[in-house]
């Protein structure tokens, strides 16, 4: 039950738990998924805590952007809902799942803790388009929450963006879906306009799927 006593912050044994599946999540995605990361040298031009926002296109890229991420400290936030359901609240919290709370009473204190986590050197990573559309092709539209943190906090964010891969060789004829690659961008900063900031990075993210559907295209 998420209140006014909940502790939003996962504790110290995840990390554990994060190494411990680590090497078994990593070969799953690479194999089943074809998992691959673009620019993960970006993510290392910020030394200390950071925020990232991506899109929510399948339901394990909270894992994905996890193996993308580590060794760094990773944190996401979540549909309540995920910590609620006992048969995947272990894995969701292991993983760093941080959920989102209905009440306002209680945003003030989620508010601080994710300000906490990143002051301590972490990642909160956010799906600001609100909810999962699988395989979707285009960035939809954007909530507020991480761009009013960021700018709270002076914090960039870097942009994290799904993109597919269609399968070439023998794999096209025995894998309907396309495999899923991440790109990890620059940083981007804000000039204090958070309507400029979210318009920035929702661009900068559109930009780079239509980059590598015209490259794909190119390819074929």
């Amino acid at each position: 039950m998420i209140n006014e006593n909940y502790n939003f912050i996962p504790t110290k044994k995840i990390i554990i738990f994060k190494y411990l599946i680590y090497p078994f999540i990593l070969i799953y995605c690479k194999l089943i998924i074809g998992f691959k990361v673009v620019g993960k040298e970006n993510i290392d031009l910020i030394k200390n805590g950071s925020i990232t926002v991506g899109n929510h296109i399948h339901f394990m890229d909270n894992v994905l952007i996890f193996l993308a991420l580590f060794p760094k400290n990773y944190y996401f936030i979540t549909n309540k809902i995920n910590i609620e359901t006992s048969l995947i609240r272990f894995f969701v919290r292991g993983l760093g799942g941080i959920p989102v709370p209905e009440s306002k009473k209680i945003m003030k204190n989620y508010i601080e803790c994710l300000e906490k986590l990143i002051k301590e050197g972490n990642n909160v990573h956010f799906f600001p388009e609100g909810s999962i559309k699988p395989y979707h092709h285009t960035i939809r539209k954007f909530n507020d929450g991480p761009f009013r943190i960021a700018i709270n906090n002076n914090l960039p964010i870097i942009p994290l963006t799904f993109i597919y891969q269609l399968p070439t060789g023998i794999l096209k004829y025995i894998r309907k879906k396309p495999f899923i690659h991440l790109v990890i961008d620059r940083p981007i900063y804000s000039s204090g306009d958070y309507h400029k900031f979210k318009s920035a990075v929702h661009e900068k993210m559109e930009s780079i799927i239509h980059e590598y559907e015209v490259k794909r295209d190119i390819e074929r």
